[in-house]
């Protein structure tokens, strides 16, 4: 039973290491794709906290690689002239960030409210204001402000769909910690465990499922990530895991073993004529499997050994339970992840002894043929467990290499579908794992 857990672990796991601040590690080839340029003014003599809107709104502008930025300290408010030079000067856009006066001294002489931060967004060649908003000075809500207002530019200036609106889950040790994109702020929802691992997010409730180890047993919970409210799922024998959702909530996969020894899936769904959930064994091939999704159409992708000697990926039809593999019998392919944006799954597989991450395209795949493989990555460190941002872009992951330094680190990092650049997120000695990505603020949700 433990060595079949433990390879089990081993095809979910995210054996990744990285560096020690958050920072780009891979450059994007800038000589190939054509960037817009958007010139960040920040007022003279600004607060701390305004400079800090204006590095934050850099680096996720940075992040979608669709941007270049430049920041600029500038004693002048904003004016059409202001932006007419930065024009000629080459850029597209202007973005100016000054710190709000406070309404009255007397409220700022007996209240420790610092004023916010106003940004405003406008075209270079004209100076038309496309928008302004002002995002608040405290770090939680400055921060979410900033993600907002970089969603915002992308949309209005390339009609980019959102990127930094989502909540990161991952797990370190026995804490289970949910975090902004940047893992700027960051905060645990469950403490005090001996082990945490594969959390899932429901997907439209701010759920998140885990389990935990415990005595011959993996028990799977949930956790309200707004309210704090935990909930036991289930209690078997074994392993019990990777509650995932289908989109209308009206379905679920988990993983069990029922204490047998190997793992198989199982579907919960609407009894027909009760009318009451129902769940019923998926597989039945004794393989080890795992890492189950729903696709859009109702079909399922999964993981599993059951053909072979090591984890390959399947492609199960819902109406006819039919199973077709989608991955080659070589190699050790796992941790299947699915973007509806671009119909195609991102996994892990080794290569020349290092994990590297591959996409696999399915359209057009008609249970014939092997789909399209295309690897994503070939430098060093091991890159495991990933995930897609649902709009396509931006990919999870688990990253494992030495640092600068020469220790070894494991962190969760991103990277950029398009410029293949890497975003080191997560910092500390801490080995982290697991990471979970869901397109919803619940980071800065309150109860």
């Amino acid at each position: 039973m433990i060595l079949i857990i433990t390879s089990l672990m081993i095809a979910l796991s995210a054996q990744s290491l990285v560096a020690d601040q958050t920072t780009f590690i891979c450059a994007s080839k800038k000589d190939q794709v054509k960037r817009t340029v958007c010139a960040i003014q920040v007022a003279k003599g600004v607060s701390v906290e305004t400079d800090s809107v204006a590095q934050v709104l850099s680096k996720d502008l940075l992040l979608t690689d669709y941007f270049e930025t430049s920041i600029k300290e500038d004693e002048n408010p904003f004016s059409v002239r202001t932006c007419k030079q930065l024009f000629d000067e080459g850029a597209d856009f202007l973005i100016h960030v000054s710190q709000k006066k406070q309404k009255t001294w007397l409220r700022s002489l007996f209240f420790s409210e610092l004023p916010d931060v106003e940004v405003v967004f406008a075209r270079a060649h004209d100076g038309k204001v496309i928008f302004k908003t002002d995002i608040p000075a405290n770090p939680v809500d400055r921060t979410d402000g900033v993600h907002k207002c970089a969603d915002k530019i992308s949309e209005q200036a390339l009609g980019l769909k959102s990127c930094f609106q989502s909540t990161l889950a991952w797990c370190e040790g026995g804490e289970l910690l949910i975090g902004d994109p940047l893992g700027i702020i960051s905060k645990p929802v469950v403490t005090g465990e001996k082990l945490v691992f594969a959390p899932t997010w429901h997907q439209t409730k701010p759920l998140l499922f885990y389990s935990k180890a415990a005595q011959a047993r993996h028990v799977l919970r949930s956790i309200n990530v707004v309210n704090g409210k935990k909930q036991l799922c289930v209690k078997g024998k074994g392993l019990n895991m990777q509650l995932i959702y289908n989109a209308e909530g009206d379905k679920s996969l988990m993983v069990m073993s029922g204490g047998k020894g190997n793992s198989e899936l199982f579907i919960s769904e609407k009894d027909i004529d009760s009318g009451e959930m129902v769940t019923h064994a998926l597989t039945k091939n004794r393989g080890t499997n795992s890492s189950p999704l729903f696709l859009p159409n109702g079909d399922i992708i999964f993981c599993s050994d059951f053909e072979t000697r090591s984890p390959q990926l399947y492609y199960l039809y819902n109406k006819t339970k039919k199973t077709v593999r989608l991955t080659g019998a070589g190699g050790y392919c796992a941790s299947p992840s699915y973007c509806p944006e671009s119909d195609s799954l991102v996994y892990t597989k080794p290569k020349n002894g290092i994990f590297q991450l591959y996409t696999l395209s399915l359209k057009g795949f008609d249970g014939k043929n092997y789909p399209r493989e295309t690897q994503l990555t070939s430098d060093r460190g091991n890159k495991t467990d990933p995930v897609w941002h649902p709009n396509g872009l931006l990919v999870a992951f688990v990253y494992e290499f030495i640092n600068t330094v020469g220790k070894q680190e494991r962190q969760i990092a991103l990277l950029n579908h398009r410029s293949k650049a890497i975003h080191v997120v997560t910092r500390g000695s801490g080995r982290k794992g697991f990471p979970a990505w869901i397109d919803k603020a619940w980071w800065h949700a309150q109860a």
